[in-house]
């Protein structure tokens, strides 16, 4: 079972900190809607993402915490950057993954945002994180940072745009810090 205290402290201490939290705030734990999730992402998700959302439900970056940064690699480029809208519990990460994924409703000419076979955990201030759902790279984590109102894979918005964030949702969780964390970490890398 997934162990949020272990493998990242301050996020333990930003999930605690939403417990008594308004539904805007805090997702929890709802196994109906990590079924429906399982059956959208075709009948598997990563282990270590389900068994999360089955105990947690969510858990967000905190100002009062300061952990919510996050090591980014681009092609090309890194950064360091942050979000409060980590990880979404399952009923708005189906919503966030249908409305990304379908052609726009009201612009033409807009279809998917983002790549195929994703789960989008989240729609947070024009960005999402990404679960990858391909054979050859299950599990691996992903970040856009600018969803643009543009059909995923045409000039201008394509791979060059997605940020590679872990090799698993825990690796990812468990490199979530502080920026001084992260600048520790990546004394050569710059905060966005």
């Amino acid at each position: 079972m997934f162990d949020l205290k272990a493998i990242n402290p301050g996020l333990y201490e930003n999930w605690l900190a939403v417990q008594e939290a308004s539904p805007e705030f805090f997702s929890p734990p709802d196994p109906a809607a990590v079924q429906e999730l399982e059956a959208l992402a075709g009948g598997k998700l990563p282990d270590d993402y389900k068994s999360f959302l089955l105990k947690y439900g969510s858990v967000g970056g905190s100002m009062n915490t300061g952990v919510r940064y996050f090591h980014c690699q681009y092609p090309g480029r890194e950064v360091i950057d942050a979000d409060f809208g980590l990880i979404s519990g399952a009923k708005h990460t189906i919503a966030s993954t249908k409305i990304l994924s379908r052609p726009h409703l009201t612009l033409e000419n807009v279809g998917a945002r983002i790549p195929e076979n994703m789960i989008a955990t989240n729609i947070d201030n024009y960005c999402t994180f990404l679960i990858d759902l391909r054979p050859d790279s299950f599990g691996r984590m992903y970040y856009i940072s600018n969803l643009k109102k543009k059909t995923f894979g045409t000039p201008g918005y394509d791979w060059d745009n997605v940020a590679f964030v872990g090799k698993t949702f825990t690796e990812f969780m468990a490199g979530v810090g502080t920026k001084e964390q992260l600048k520790a970490r990546y004394p050569k890398v710059k905060v966005r």
